[in-house]
């Protein structure tokens, strides 16, 4: 391959990387943009349900609470007026229709982003609605009590509001912070204020000892008003699964401390003002008290305050992790990169490198073939002399015999040793076509001992041919000869003088399997490994002396190698060598084309019953193709006609001028009418016209001729 030809297939494949890789860039790039683009359509749905969901929450806070009010007022009516409970029950017909809407929103919500605090809340709210609607009835039965129906009313509400606040509740650690300090320390700082305001007036009252005015009381109310409110907020928080377990403690603290200990002192204060008696605590007392329950307040924003720290350093550590990460994976790539661009200019170097090699081992291969000619001609002309001058040796003296008789074995060594390197060359630099056809392999191995008959009968072993007759190998018949000769005569070589047998076999039920067993010396174990190589040396000595030139079984596992088969050994000093070949099997088939349905059948029962020949209906041209390229080519193709030749000449036509089918054996199988047309389907390339009527028994002969081994009998 010259310089310039390399150049440009590395060119060419370098171009097709960097398609690849700007191909599979664009595609993961465009995978993410997709991805990211689904997450922000989800994230839209997401915030509309949320939006949806606490709208309706509102709004059917807003009329529960509007509810809650008309029904106290009826409570509080000896004879309701039929307006004051039409108006009732219109209420709470808008508050259940907006209660609908939420749960059809938290269903898909629910189905978009599984979330267990707003399941949980939503179940509850379910039974507190069942409570209120239970409550209802009895309102306009006038047989519920105030405090009842206010207490079912108000935990509806408290439901409501919750709920909203859990949807919009956070959960990643960025959304957290702002939402404790946005909502929760604002809250609490709300309440801690107006809790201040209310320790500041009562304290002032306790101190001198006046009771609470009206005008104070409506204050104070306003006040407390501000602070529930607050704490509701607070107390959402305990709902949450994902609540820090420090601010949950500090929840229950304030719980205890501010909304239970300090309620009761408060309503105790109230309760003296109004009796006119003595207030419970002095000043001072109350100041304590007051001022722990806002302390408790005071402890949920700290503990906010530590969570929001604890949750910037965790922010600021995964920065610096993606940071490094990111770097890290920057390092990677440019190492990536440059270990690329290294690859390549080694890859062109190799490239270069393997042209100059491919150039020499080019220009060696053909020195070793001419020098290997040159070397066979002259020792064919130094075996032809020696040859003539040994048989005019019968007047020399005997020794002058023995010495011609010696040179003789050597040339003869020489051009055999010339004739394997020559052999090897061809095979190694791709030179030796293996021409496949089905071949005899019983009578190549007659063939083989015909041409070592000679060496058997001077060592003294016998030869024993037990191939089955028929059996068939598809294979370069030359290079398989060459292979049985090598392992025949190697065979022969290490035979006991006058004890020898090689025995050429097949195993029975394994088709391609072919053994060459000999109860020669066998091959010492430490060669066993090496024999099949060219780089080992394992030339030895035959029993009677005979020398090879250790290029014989290399070149043996060459040529089976060439067709994809595989060539084992076995041996001890005490039994001999086996030596087993193994060929891909193959078994001959033939192409059927045509109409004539029922003929198609005649033929399938005739090659099951007299051929070992497979029969493959085809339908078209294109189906032909297909066959021959899953399966190999057929042996031969039969063409059916039923009268036309039009169709049948243009198809032979193609078949000839086709590379693959030039030479297959084309039988045209047609009526008497046909027989009109016979010399121009032998012009179109047709090798024979068979009558469809008798047509069996002279398609037998040409089945055994075309896909029966070569040199069989027909």
């Amino acid at each position: 391959m010259s310089a310039k030809a390399v150049f440009t297939r590395d060119v060419f494949l370098r171009m097709q990387r960097l398609v690849f890789i700007v191909f599979l860039f664009a595609l993961g790039l465009a995978i993410v943009l997709l991805l990211e683009e689904r997450k922000e359509i989800r994230r839209s749905e997401h915030y509309r349900l949320m939006d949806s969901i606490a709208g309706g929450l509102n709004n059917a806070a807003s009329l529960h609470a509007l509810e809650r009010g008309i029904g106290n007022t009826i409570l509080g009516m000896d004879f309701p007026t039929p307006a004051m409970i039409q108006r009732f029950n219109e209420i709470g017909g808008k508050a259940d229709m907006e209660t609908n809407a939420v749960l059809l929103h938290l269903e898909e919500y629910m189905a978009l982003d599984s979330d267990h605090d707003v399941e949980r809340l939503a179940n509850g709210w379910k039974r507190r609605m069942a409570a209120l609607e239970a409550a209802r009835k009895r309102i306009t039965a006038h047989n519920i009590k105030t405090e009842e129906w206010v207490a079912a009313a108000s935990e509806n509400i408290e439901t409501e509001f919750t709920l909203r606040d859990t949807i919009f509740a956070p959960h990643e650690i960025g959304e957290k912070i702002m939402y404790y300090n946005i909502v929760i320390r604002a809250n609490i700082a709300k309440l801690c204020e107006y809790a201040g305001r209310e320790r500041a007036l009562l304290g002032g009252l306790i101190a001198a000892g006046r009771p609470i005015t009206p005008e104070t009381m409506e204050t104070l109310l306003a006040y407390r008003v501000i602070v529930n409110d607050a704490a509701i907020r607070v107390l959402g928080l305990r709902q949450l699964e994902e609540t820090p377990a420090p601010l949950l403690a500090a929840i229950d603290h304030f719980e205890k401390v501010f909304l239970t200990d300090y309620e009761n002192a408060r309503k105790s204060v109230y309760a003296a003002s109004a009796a006119r008696a003595p207030y419970p605590f002095s000043g001072e007392a109350w100041l304590v008290k007051a001022t722990e329950a806002i302390e408790s307040g005071l402890d949920i924003s700290r503990a906010v305050g530590e969570i929001s720290k604890s949750g910037v350093v965790d922010i600021r550590d995964r920065a610096v992790f993606r940071a490094g990460l990111y770097l890290l994976v920057f390092v990677a790539a440019l190492a990536v990169f440059g270990l690329i661009l290294w690859q390549r200019a080694a890859h062109g170097k190799l490239e270069v490198e393997k042209s100059e090699a491919e150039k020499a081992t080019e220009t060696k291969n053909k020195l070793l073939a001419l020098v290997a000619h040159d070397l066979r001609g002259g020792f064919a002309t130094i075996l032809s002399l020696l040859k003539r001058a040994g048989s005019d040796a019968e007047s020399q003296p005997a020794g002058f015999r023995a010495t011609v008789s010696r040179v003789i074995l050597i040339v003869e060594n020489l051009m055999r040793m010339t004739e394997e390197i020559l052999s090897i060359n061809r095979i190694k630099s791709g030179k030796l076509g293996v021409k496949r056809e089905f071949m005899d392999v019983r009578h190549a191995v007659d063939l083989v001992f015909e041409r070592v008959a000679q060496q058997a009968e001077e060592k003294g072993a016998t030869l024993v041919n037990a191939i089955p007759a028929g059996m068939r190998f598809y294979a370069d018949p030359n290079l398989m000869e060459e292979v049985f000769h090598n392992l025949i005569t190697n065979a022969i070589k290490f035979c006991k003088k006058n004890e020898g047998r090689v025995e050429v076999g097949a195993p029975p039920g394994k088709n391609g399997v072919v053994t060459v067993k000999d109860n020669g010396i066998g091959i010492p174990e430490t060669l066993l490994g090496k024999i099949f190589k060219h780089e080992e040396k394992t030339s030895r000595a035959g029993t009677s002396g005979e020398r090879g030139t250790g290029l014989g079984l290399p070149l043996v596992s060459d040529i089976i190698g060439a067709h994809a088969g595989n060539i084992s050994v076995e041996s001890s000093a005490a039994s001999g060598s086996t030596f087993t070949i193994t060929l891909p099997y193959r078994r001959p088939y033939a192409a059927i084309m045509g109409d004539d349905i029922q003929f198609k059948y005649r033929l399938e029962k005739f090659f099951a019953n007299n051929l070992d020949v497979e029969m493959v209906e085809v339908d078209t041209p294109y189906s032909l193709i297909k066959t021959t390229a899953s399966g190999g080519s057929p042996e031969f193709i039969i063409i059916t006609t039923q009268g036309g030749s039009g169709d049948i000449l243009n198809f032979l036509s193609a078949l000839r001028q086709s590379d693959e089918y030039a030479r297959t054996p084309l039988i045209i199988a047609g009526n008497e009418t046909d027989a009109t047309n016979k010399a121009q389907y032998i012009r179109a390339g047709a090798n024979h016209f068979l009558q469809k009527h008798d047509a069996e028994k002279e398609l037998l002969v040409l089945a055994k001729r075309y896909s029966g081994p070569r040199d069989a009998a027909a």
